[in-house]
């Protein structure tokens, strides 16, 4: 009778614990500081594998140039841009089975992504080029993955196609003339960092 009640609870506890080590992985919050593009992002779960990831950052752009008259010229140009994500993970059981890493979202997903940017365009005045902010926007679709490593380093690659419109702005005798501008162009983007939940 004690060998059966014994075996019995081997057997429970057996099962417990196998039912934990194979249980389905979930999409939590995670919010990032990133240095590459400078910016932080948030995201938020919104289902067991679903998430919307938002990242305000900015674009860093520099030149130089060099005149006899005026020497070195080296702007610096920060356009900032709020970038957005729906996010499907699909990879998560294959990842855990094979003993990989799930934790903080570290898995592959599918987004319909939207872009807003206010970067600084030329806009003719008069016949003279002036350096305006003007609204671009976007929008497309991305395959990604994202991982968030044990020692907070932070990784999000994401390739897709988008579709980008925005205005050009020229001022002639006091008239304003608009031509939009449309147009396809594949997604490109890395993002490093570091997450800062609570470990």
């Amino acid at each position: 009778m004690k060998i059966k009640l014994t075996l019995t609870l081997l057997l429970v506890a057996s099962a417990k614990l196998f039912a934990q080590e194979t249980e389905s992985p979930e999409v939590t919050h995670v919010t990032r500081v990133t240095f590459l593009q400078p910016g932080f992002s948030y995201e938020l779960k919104t289902g067991r594998m679903q998430s919307l990831y938002v990242n305000p950052y900015f674009v860093v752009i520099s030149s130089f140039s060099y005149s006899d008259t005026f020497g070195w010229n080296v702007p610096i140009t920060f356009d900032p841009v709020l970038l957005a994500h729906y996010r499907f993970y699909y990879n998560g059981d294959k990842r855990a089975a094979k003993g990989k890493r799930t934790e903080m979202n570290s898995m592959n997903y599918l987004a319909p992504v939207a872009q807003v940017s206010y970067p600084k365009r030329s806009r003719i005045n008069e016949g003279i080029v002036e350096e305006t902010r003007q609204v671009d926007a976007g929008i497309g679709a991305v395959w990604g993955m994202q991982r968030n490593y044990r020692k907070r380093f932070s990784l999000d690659l994401s390739l897709g196609m988008g579709y980008y419109f925005w205005n050009e702005v020229t001022i002639t005798s006091g008239k304003k003339t608009k031509d939009s501008h449309a147009e396809f162009s594949p997604i490109i983007q890395l993002s490093l960092g570091f997450w800062l939940n609570r470990r």
